[in-house]
């Protein structure tokens, strides 16, 4: 929803130069607190965890990727969404029905958030589109996917998404309101009316939220398909490379026997050792399957934002839909209802600008590595046996295999 979407009867609209005087409503005292609480919460998560975003990504040179420029881009729009727009949606939620922040913050609210909201689903396919070069075509990310053409997608995203949200402007009505007291004071909706609105409002769900998820969908199921053959010719290779090296071979029969039964042997005692962590246990892995893996975390990590995103925004757009084109909704169902509807469709709506910085804090040890240095907090050293068999597999894979370029760094998060 609009932060300020205003849910009143045509009558209210049609008569703005003499309106009709509504009593002011107000929630009960419970779900004010209730409400207010999670505003607190989700403003100081949201802003702090995208300020660390981007400040991590700014200050460390080995995070500056062209995935994680998106990134930035993403933070900076829900950065916008919570401090200008989630402000006047709790002041909403205390003073109902009357606007006290004047003509320009009316117009401004709905067309920032809005702007913001299509800002992000276009960041995200953007994002999509670059891990799909990456992933499946290699050597024409080299040169496509750079930080330099990043940067100018970006403000491209910004001007289509701003340029596409200026008749929301027009949406916004701020009207002047007499009492029967003879007291004057304002209120600020968004009203769609008129057939011209009703199908901009119809063109800006089909391109910014239904074609984008198909798309999304689309482009993740290619990259998984790409992942899932790289993982199996890697197990492929790995699988030869060891029969090949470590099988028993001796012109003597007995002897290949006798290094066959040691060779279990060791494998049986190796299982038992119960008393050792995952990560030992784990460690010595060949060195193509490392980068593999932080390629299926960084695509799993983007693809959890995603979802979440979709998931978040999916009941103001349900919500709209059924208030534009049903206006006698609000006349069917109490004041009190529809408002507990519009106030679980913000919070979701906030929710989501400030739940990213939690997902790559879990989902990519990168950006948690980038957090916690940021914070001061210093990572517990790993064990002596995890970094001897680190070095070993790192040492051993050097001679096989070249660090990866800057550019192919891009591949990670």
């Amino acid at each position: 929803m609009d932060s300020n979407f205003n849910i009143t009867n045509d009558s209210a609209y049609n008569t703005q130069q003499n309106i009709t005087f509504f009593p002011p409503f107000q929630l009960s005292s419970s779900i004010l607190a209730v409400v207010t609480l999670f505003y607190v919460v989700i403003f100081i998560f949201g802003v702090l965890g995208n300020i660390l975003v981007i400040f991590v990504v700014c200050r460390n040179s080995d995070m500056r990727t062209s995935t994680n420029y998106f990134l930035v881009n993403l933070s900076v729009a829900d950065l916008l969404v919570l401090v200008i727009c989630m402000p006047v949606a709790l002041l909403e939620t205390y003073i109902i029905d009357i606007w006290v922040l004047g003509e320009v913050m009316c117009k401004l609210v709905p067309f920032l958030e809005h702007t913001t909201a299509q800002t992000s689903v276009l960041t995200l396919v953007a994002i999509a589109v670059e891990r799909y070069v990456a992933f499946c075509h290699p050597l024409k990310a080299q040169y496509i996917c750079t930080t330099g053409r990043t940067t100018k997608i970006c403000i491209l995203i910004w001007v289509v998404a701003g340029s596409f949200c200026i008749p929301y402007t027009q949406f916004a009505v701020h009207s002047q309101v007499l009492t029967p007291d003879g007291v004057t004071f304002y209120t600020c909706g968004t009203y769609i009316l008129t057939r011209e609105a009703k199908a901009f409002v119809i063109l800006a769900t089909v391109l910014f939220f239904g074609v984008p998820f198909l798309l999304l969908a689309g482009l993740y199921s290619a990259i998984a398909h790409a992942l899932r053959i790289s993982m199996q010719s890697k197990m492929s290779a790995t699988f030869v490379s060891t029969h090949r090296n470590d099988s028993p071979r001796s012109t003597n029969g007995r002897a290949t026997r006798a290094n066959y039964d040691l060779m279990s042997r060791r494998g049986n005692e190796y299982t038992r050792q119960n008393s050792e962590s995952i990560e030992t246990r784990k460690a010595p892995k060949s060195s193509t399957n490392g980068p593999l893996q932080a390629r299926r975390r960084a695509v799993f990590m983007l693809f959890a934002v995603v979802v979440v995103f979709f998931v978040c925004l999916l009941p103001q757009r349900v919500v709209t839909f059924w208030f534009v084109f049903d206006q006698g909704s609000t006349n069917r169902y109490s004041y009190n209802s529809i408002m507990n509807l519009v106030t679980f469709c913000r919070i979701m709506l906030y929710l989501n600008s400030s739940v990213n910085p939690v997902l790559y804090s879990i989902l990519s040890t990168k950006f948690r590595s980038a957090f916690l240095r940021a914070l001061g907090i210093r990572q517990r050293k790993c064990s002596r046996s995890n970094t001897a068999m680190t070095t070993l597999s790192v040492g051993t894979s050097l001679s096989k295999s070249p660090l990866p370029s800057r550019r192919q760094q891009n591949l990670y998060v």
